[in-house]
């Protein structure tokens, strides 16, 4: 069976005057780098926003609306290569605090896919209850992709790691783990993720609603979430591909669970340490 394979496009300074050039030419390069003829989803990797980023050497983080969608754009490069066949469906990265800008481009009909950051520690992406305050804010954008058919893949679900057993009782990351963590992150982090400790067995086994560890609780939340295609959760080693693959079809978390959730939330732990 053939998985289904995704690719990203990344726009930089040097790319702003042949956006779609750039983007036929990215998804070629990684066609022969993969060694297939095409690609189940292309997205761009620049997070859409309303101003002009200012773009400086290998810094991709955003794109404008404009670059997005002008002739020669970001846009019209995706189209380009799904009307070659290269690529079946199209999508782009948001990354907070741009969901005007996202609904724009889910306004225009083209796209099937974004991709959205939405966990425990900030599940803004679905809806925030009231009083919860966070830096980064998807703006509920899950739920207005949903009701104009664009699917979701949900990148961080476990919050950089923090939402693990590890994270949550002060450990370490494994080696292989990705992340840029400064003393200030780290701690905050690791305050953040205690707070839903009681979700895992092994940390809070008296009080267990259920049979999972912190990371499984994470992604069966997401994977409850309207509106969810897919969850990105990164894997340092094979156990982990085991013990959180073992969350999909599980369902939904506890209601007793979800209350206490619920309670984290409306504490506002979110901002300070």
């Amino acid at each position: 069976m053939r998985p289904y394979i995704t690719t990203k496009v990344e726009v930089r300074e040097e790319n702003l005057g042949d956006i779609a050039g750039h983007v036929e030419r990215g998804l070629d390069e990684s066609l022969k780098r993969l060694g297939v003829d095409y690609v189940d989803f292309v997205q761009i990797h620049n997070g859409p926003v309303m101003h002009t980023p200012k773009l400086e050497g290998r810094s991709y983080t955003h794109l404008s609306i404009e670059d997005y969608l002008r002739p020669g754009g970001a846009l019209e490069g995706l189209q380009r290569v799904q009307a070659a066949g290269k690529a079946r469906f199209i999508g782009f990265i948001t990354r907070g605090n741009d969901a005007d800008a996202a609904r724009q481009l889910i306004d225009t009909g083209m796209f099937n896919l974004i991709n959205v950051s939405v966990n425990l520690i900030n599940p803004s992406a679905a809806g925030l209850p009231n009083g919860m305050r966070v830096n980064q804010d998807w703006g509920g954008i899950l739920g207005y992709a949903n009701a104009h058919g664009v699917g979701a893949a949900v990148y961080s679900p476990l919050a950089s790691w923090y939402l693990s057993d590890d994270g949550a009782s002060g450990g370490d990351p494994h080696p292989m783990g990705y992340g840029v963590r400064t003393p200030e992150s780290g701690a905050l982090g690791r305050h953040q993720a205690r707070q839903f400790a009681f979700l895992s067995k092994n940390l809070h086994p008296d009080t267990q609603e259920d049979d999972h560890d912190l990371a499984q609780a994470a992604l069966r939340y997401v994977l409850s979430l309207e509106g969810v295609s897919s969850v990105l959760g990164g894997f340092s080693d094979a156990l982990q591909v085991v013990e959180n693959s073992a969350a999909s079809g599980r369902g939904p978390l506890s209601e007793a669970n979800m209350a206490r959730i619920e309670m984290v939330w409306r504490g506002n732990f979110g901002l300070e340490a």
